[in-house]
């Protein structure tokens, strides 16, 4: 463990977070996103921050004249500044890029924006001297960033809240794929220190390169404020949608489209026994990427008051829905963590998932969860069945949650940065 009397005292740790985007409510600027991972980036920063380490965050998704919110510096970033500090060779490198991963039309503009933004970061970087920069994610919008870390001999690391190039439900481009595989190819070759959010997630990496593991890839775990809100009845979810006391609530959590897979949940609820169906809710909370279609599809089920849209819910009433809710459900095609099984947790909630989900080693426990092996209907309607047949004990799962906490999450954050930057290892690009 990290000596924190020493590191307060010696102020010994300055990190840059980049995300490619932060979601907080609260502005306008950074809610137009509102995803797990904006939420996840913003309380790794806000956690890690929390224990006394000096934090800057700089997106490229944000305009902004700076502010600190949560101990976060979140850096100015304005027009003036980026073209103050234009450079000509990072134009060439955008054109570049468009040629050659054939971008479209669309994405010619945010590309150029994120290339021609890097002078400005030379700025940061010569200006504030960090010890790390910690980047999210392998896109269009960080690569820029890690090539200037590479450029400037600045030690950076990478954290992959999932991945996208071995999927077909992800929605990006061939080129994108080849790009965070070739990442991975260099992450393991030259030491880039690397962290990853699930277990599945690093047996998936390394499947890919056919190799044994290598310590400068480590898992650390997504984490959840644990601690229940005191919420006053405020809002009566019951009440709202008009839900019996008698009948029994699931929740499913997630912006709605393909790769959450509800759709294949509203299948299975149609074959559940009569007896199973008149008895059960199923809440889906979140934004529908689906243009509409999945309120049509529900409202052709004909049962419209069981299986309820309720819209993308804010942050901070989701505790009102687990609270009052029964159980959770998340049927995932792909899922780098799956965030919303250890929110239901601390609420008590046991989780119905698929076994090959990849944060499924890190989080299973046979008291707070229920697998289901085969990926059909029919398999997913018997998993819900034996779910609300099951006795849950809901005190058993909170006290599961408290693995899952922020603090924690940080701490193992800051021993990684320790072991690459407070006892001076550091990755062969930074030598």
């Amino acid at each position: 463990m990290p000596d924190w009397d020493l590191i307060s005292r010696t102020n010994i740790m300055k990190i840059l977070q980049y995300p490619a985007y932060i979601t907080i409510n609260e502005f306008k600027a950074f809610s137009r996103s509102t995803t797990g991972y904006g939420y996840m980036t913003l309380d790794i920063a806000a956690s890690i921050a929390a224990k006394n380490i000096e934090i800057d965050l700089l997106t490229q998704s944000n305009i902004t004249k700076g502010f600190n919110y949560k101990n976060i510096n979140i850096l100015k970033r304005t027009w003036k500044d980026i073209f103050l500090n234009f450079k000509i060779i990072y134009l060439f490198s955008a054109l570049k890029i468009i040629i050659t991963n054939q971008i479209s039309l669309k994405r010619i503009p945010n590309i150029i924006l994120y290339y021609i933004s890097m002078g400005y970061f030379e700025k940061i970087l010569f200006r504030k001297n960090y010890d790390l920069v910690h980047v999210h994610g392998i896109s269009y919008s960080t690569l820029p960033i890690i090539n200037v870390c590479k450029k400037k001999k600045i030690p950076f690391l990478v954290t992959l809240h999932g991945l996208y190039s071995f999927s077909n439900s992800t929605g990006v481009s061939e080129k994108q794929k080849q790009m965070e595989k070739n990442f991975l190819v260099e992450a393991y070759e030259k030491k880039i220190p690397v962290t990853v959010i699930s277990s599945g997630i690093k047996r998936t990496i390394f499947d890919f390169l056919n190799k044994i593991h290598q310590n400068n890839f480590e898992v650390i775990t997504n984490g959840c404020n644990i601690e229940t809100d005191n919420l006053h009845n405020n809002l009566n979810i019951r009440e709202k949608y008009q839900i019996p006391p008698a009948k029994k609530i699931m929740v499913c959590v997630g912006n709605i489209g393909i790769r959450k897979n509800q759709g294949q949940i509203i299948e299975a609820y149609l074959t559940l026994p009569q007896t199973i169906k008149k008895n059960l809710v199923i809440l889906f909370l979140g934004a529908d990427t689906t243009n509409g279609q999945f309120q049509n599809d529900i409202n052709k089920t004909n049962f419209a008051d069981r299986l309820i849209y309720c819209g993308n819910i804010p942050k901070k009433d989701l505790p009102y829905y687990y609270s009052q809710a029964d159980y959770n459900i998340v049927a995932s095609i792909s899922e780098g963590f799956g965030l919303s099984i250890i929110e239901g947790f601390v609420y008590g909630l046991p989780c119905l998932t698929f076994s090959d989900l990849d944060a499924v080693p890190d989080l299973f426990h046979q008291n707070a969860m229920l697998l289901v092996n085969d990926r059909n209907d029919k398999a997913l309607a018997g998993g819900i069945e034996n779910m609300i047949t099951t006795n849950w004990d809901k005190k058993f799962i909170q006290e599961h949650a408290q693995r899952f906490s922020l603090e924690k999450m940080a701490e193992e954050y800051v021993n990684f940065y320790g072991k690459n930057i407070m006892r001076g290892v550091s990755h062969e690009l930074c030598k």
